[in-house]
């Protein structure tokens, strides 16, 4: 699974029981026993009616007790072998409910697929039903599914985990949004595993100036240490240019500096995930799915 899969899993983790007041939480997906496999993310759904008031496609969870996202990112395939997959997961997830329920469960598995856009090939292949901004119906009845084109979501907070699978100029305007409502540390995430433009990456990160709030500053120097600490070159190379020491404390004032590269360093450089563990907020976790699954 790659950086920007597990930020957007993180995303939603993080952001589903605030977003819905606890009306639905993250739940790590279930191994679905064919070989193996698994969905990106399972909603698991508390109270449906809470989300009648958000904006779509929440309020589409009425009548469900789980729903599987799929999540195709930008640089993802969005070809027709992709969506084929994504479906067999759902009748994989469907089989085991209804051979584990007892008594006979008679409901049908949801999946929602998040991606940029709509695929041409889908759009002449299926005809889908538009039913709000960025919110399509995929028949026919026996194999629907809900596609969310993230590129043409509104920008409100609670769409926020679904804009993470924006794109190109979407992705970009999303970015300059949402930067003004996280926290700093989300924000440089976001900025090192979600791909910006250029351009937009150095509008934001020249938004951390100096501050005279020595709390700020203190997390500032926090980050910046770990961002340095986990790549050894960069930290000579950072310390050779702004003229820090190893421990780089005099150089609380060159975040920006510091990160503008780590984005491109972690793209070009080593695929291994930033932690083996778990991540975690709060009650829920997030585990690395298999390195197995295929898109």
């Amino acid at each position: 699974m790659g950086h920007m899969e597990l930020f957007a899993q993180r995303t939603f983790a993080e952001e589903t029981e605030r977003i819905t007041g606890g009306a639905a939480g993250w739940q790590d997906p279930p191994e679905i026993r064919l070989e193996k496999v698994q969905s990106d993310v399972l909603l698991v759904i508390r109270r449906p009616h809470a989300m009648d008031h958000l904006a779509a496609p929440w309020p589409e969870v009425v009548s469900h007790s789980e729903v599987m996202l799929e999540l195709k990112l930008a640089g993802n395939h969005l070809d027709r072998e992709a969506v084929e997959r994504a479906l067999l997961r759902r009748q994989a997830r469907q089989i085991q409910r209804v051979k584990d329920h007892e008594p006979a469960w008679l409901g049908e598995e949801p999946l929602w697929l998040v991606a940029p856009h709509v695929p041409e090939w889908l759009d002449a292949m299926r005809r889908p039903l538009r039913f709000a901004p960025g919110c399509y119906w995929i028949e026919p009845q026996w194999r629907r599914f809900l596609w969310i084109a993230a590129n043409e979501l509104p920008l409100v907070d609670e769409l926020i985990p679904f804009l993470t699978a924006r794109s190109g100029q979407a992705l970009d305007e999303f970015g300059r949004w949402v930067a003004q409502r996280r926290p700093i540390d989300w924000v440089l995430s976001m900025l090192e595993y979600l791909p910006m433009s250029m351009p937009t990456r150095q509008e934001l990160l020249s938004r951390f100036g100096k501050v005279d709030d020595p709390e700020i500053e203190a997390r500032r120097q926090h980050i910046l240490e770990v961002l340095l600490e986990a790549s050894p070159k960069r930290s000579s190379s950072f310390g050779s240019k702004v003229g820090c020491s190893r421990r780089v404390r005099p150089c609380a004032g060159y975040l920006p500096v510091a990160i503008s590269c780590w984005p491109r360093a972690m793209t070009s450089g080593s695929k291994r995930a930033p932690t083996s563990q778990p991540w975690s907020a709060g009650s829920i976790s997030l585990s690395p799915r298999s390195a197995s699954r295929t898109h």
